[in-house]
């Protein structure tokens, strides 16, 4: 079979040719070939057997796409929240803009499924072309706060206003000094009650963007019993939160962990 440009010499025909006009019958057959039946938003849940389950986000979170999305603590509960900020501005012109949300706040119900927050009630509300939602302390209170950046708009921030939430901050200091936050370390933390939460500090947060490396977790009715960082080689530390230890500072509830030589 000729060559393309030996058969279709113009953009023109290009554009306008099927791909079986484009590619011999035989390049199509032996194709990999992908299909798409799913266009909600939603999140991939791990079942701990090495399989993920899709689970579509409420019906708030569909009403435009989302760019930005970051796990916060929106509540004064345990339950990790997810936060989203919307629009698409800039599609294909036949298209049009998709500029339907605002923004949304879902919070946590323990069982890997979200409940929507409306704008009113969660103080979230980013109605521009939003890219990014990202966490970042703006005070020394060690909160994390919300940073919201619209493509060709101002920078939104949100700051955390509740009174009663029993958190702690988690900041890792890595002896490699080519990644000095330790990212790709997991941290547990072990509570009074039993109950474990984990976090990941991670490199890239959103489109574009990078969130704190601080790791927030809130701790409801309890308290920390002792925590555990898989560091970013694989080697697993536990830091009993009873006992003094050079490697670990507990400044209110700023907790400084630093790997071991």
């Amino acid at each position: 079979m000729p060559a393309v440009r030996q058969r279709l010499t113009s953009f023109e025909s290009f554009a306008n040719a099927n791909l079986n006009q484009i590619y011999a019958s035989a390049d199509l057959d032996d194709a990999l070939r992908f299909e798409i039946n799913e266009i909600r938003s939603g999140l991939l849940v791990n079942d701990g057997q090495a399989g993920f389950e899709f689970r579509p986000l409420p019906s708030l979170a569909q009403i435009a796409p989302g760019f930005g999305a970051e796990f916060v603590f929106a509540n004064e509960d345990s339950l990790p929240d997810l936060c989203i900020g919307q629009n698409f501005f800039t599609p294909q012109r036949e298209t049009g803009q998709m500029a339907g949300g605002c923004g949304v706040v879902l919070t946590g119900t323990g069982n890997g499924n979200f409940e929507s927050v409306w704008p009113q009630r969660s103080g979230f509300f980013a109605i521009g072309d939003s890219k990014s939602v990202t966490r970042i302390s703006l005070s020394s209170a060690g909160r994390q706060d919300l940073l919201a950046a619209q493509n060709n708009d101002q920078l939104l921030s949100f700051s955390d206003q509740s009174e009663n939430k029993n958190s702690i901050y988690v900041i890792l200091e890595n002896s490699n000094a080519s990644n000095r936050n330790g990212a790709g370390s997991f941290v547990r933390v072990i509570q009074q009650n039993g109950v474990t939460q984990s976090a990941e500090v991670y490199a890239g947060s959103s489109y574009l963007s990078q969130s704190s490396a601080i790791l927030e977790f809130c701790l409801g009715a309890s308290s920390p019993k002792a925590i555990e960082v898989t560091w970013p080689e694989g080697k697993t530390e536990r830091y009993d939160l009873a006992r003094q230890s050079p490697e670990l500072v507990w400044n209110g509830n700023t907790i400084s962990i630093a790997r071991k030589e």
